[in-house]
C-alpha cells in the first residue's frame, strides 16, 4: 500500500544551510547541546548532525581541518564532538549544513575562535610536520598522526575548559524565605526588595573542593565571623539579623595559585559595591545597609598578575605599599 504525501513528509529529512565566511586564524566548533532523534529503520542516521565543509570554490590549502577523537570526519552530531578548522591566507567561506530527523531538533554548536591558544597551533605545526615527514619517507606512522591529533583536540578542549569562570554553588538563608540554593543564577540573593540575606555559604562545581574556597561575613549586629568553609553557614539562621558585608578567598595552594576570587554585592540601598578580589572586605557605604545580593566568580588570572605573584617583594616594598618618588625640588637639584 502506497503511502500519502503526508505520511511521506513525516518520513523525510530536513536540511538547512549556513555559509559561514571567516578571516584567518585557529576556529573551534563543538556541540553544545544534542538531544538524539531516532532515526528510520531503513536510513541509520546520528540525528541531528551538523557537517562543516569548505564553500564552492574555495581551495583546500585555504582550511585545514582537525577532528577530535570522538569526532567522525567532519560531522558533528554527538555531545563531545568538536572539530578544529585553521583558516590561512585572506580567509575562506565554509558552508555548514544541518541535518535533521522528521519532527527532530536543529543540532546546537558553538564556533569558538583560539588564536591565542600558542600550544595548539605548536600542536598542529607538529602535525603539519609529521605529514611532511611522511611524504618523505616510507616510515611515517600513522597510527602516531591520529594520536597527536586527538592530543591537539584535547589540548583545546582543555585550554576553553580551563579559561572559563568556575561554577559556584551559593546556598543562602533568605529572610522570610529560609534556605534557597543558587547554582545556575548570576546573583545568589536578590529575590525581593526588603529580603536580605542573614547566612550563606558556598562551594566550587569544578576543578576544587569546597576545602579550597573560605569565606567570611560581618551581620548587623556588628560581629564578625571566622574564615569559614566546608560549605558551614556563614551568618545566623532566624533571627532577623542581616549580613552588612562578606568576603570570600581562595586557600593558597598550587592548584589554586594561578585564579583569582572575584565578588560583588547588592544591598537594599540599591548600591552595588565589587568587584572586591581575593579576601578584601565588600561592604556598602551606607551605614548598616543590609545585604540582598551576592555574585562570586573564580577566574583564571592574567599572566602578567601571576609572574608578579610568584617574586618575592623587595626589602623596600611590602604588600599594599605603594613606590615612593623623589620629590620635584629633590629632582630639579633643589635643596
Amino acid at each position: 500500500m502506497g503511502k500519502t504525501a503526508a505520511e511521506a513528509a513525516d518520513e523525510a529529512l530536513s536540511a538547512s544551510v549556513q555559509v559561514l565566511p571567516l578571516p584567518a586564524g585557529l576556529y573551534l566548533f563543538s556541540v553544545t547541546a544534542a538531544s538524539r532523534t531516532p532515526s528510520n529503520a531503513m536510513v541509520q542516521l546520528s540525528l541531528p548532525a551538523v557537517n562543516v565543509a569548505l564553500g564552492p570554490g574555495v581551495k583546500s590549502d585555504d582550511v585545514e581541518f582537525v577532528a577530535g577523537p570522538s569526532t567522525h570526519g567532519a560531522w558533528l552530531f554527538a555531545q563531545g564532538d568538536l572539530l578544529i578548522a585553521k583558516v590561512k591566507g585572506a580567509g575562506a567561506t565554509l558552508v555548514l549544513t544541518s541535518v535533521r530527523g522528521p519532527g527532530g531538533e536543529v543540532l546546537s554548536i558553538k564556533v569558538e575562535r583560539l588564536d591565542t591558544r600558542a600550544d595548539v597551533i605548536a600542536e598542529a605545526r607538529a602535525v603539519n610536520g609529521d605529514r611532511a615527514d611522511g611524504a618523505r619517507s616510507a616510515s611515517y606512522d600513522a597510527p602516531r598522526k591520529v594520536a597527536r591529533i586527538a592530543d591537539a583536540a584535547n589540548a583545546v578542549v582543555g585550554a576553553v575548559s580551563a579559561d572559563s569562570p568556575v561554577p559556584i554553588q551559593v546556598g543562602a538563608h533568605i529572610r522570610t524565605r529560609g534556605d534557597m540554593i543558587f547554582s545556575d543564577d548570576s546573583w545568589a540573593g536578590r529575590v525581593a526588595p526588603g529580603l536580605w540575606i542573614e547566612a550563606f555559604c558556598m562551594r566550587p562545581l569544578e576543578r576544587f573542593s569546597v576545602h579550597d574556597i573560605e569565606y567570611k561575613g560581618l551581620t548587623g549586629s556588628g560581629f564578625e565571623t571566622p574564615w569559614l568553609s566546608d560549605e558551614k553557614m556563614c551568618g545566623t539562621r532566624g533571627m532577623s539579623v542581616p549580613l552588612i558585608g562578606f568576603a570570600v578567598r581562595l586557600k593558597p595552594s598550587p592548584a589554586t595559585a594561578s585564579y583569582d576570587c572575584e565578588y560583588s554585592g547588592y544591598f537594599q540601598s540599591g548600591s552595588t559595591v565589587g568587584p572586591q578580589r581575593n579576601g578584601a572586605p565588600c561592604r556598602s557605604g551606607v551605614a548598616n545597609d543590609a545585604l540582598e545580593g551576592i555574585q562570586v566568580r573564580i577566574v583564571k588570572r592574567a599572566l602578567k598578575s601571576i609572574a608578579r605573584a610568584a617574586n618575592p617583594l623587595t626589602k623596600s616594598e611590602s604588600p599594599g605599599s605603594v613606590p615612593q618618588r623623589k620629590s620635584a625640588s629633590k629632582q630639579r637639584g633643589r635643596p
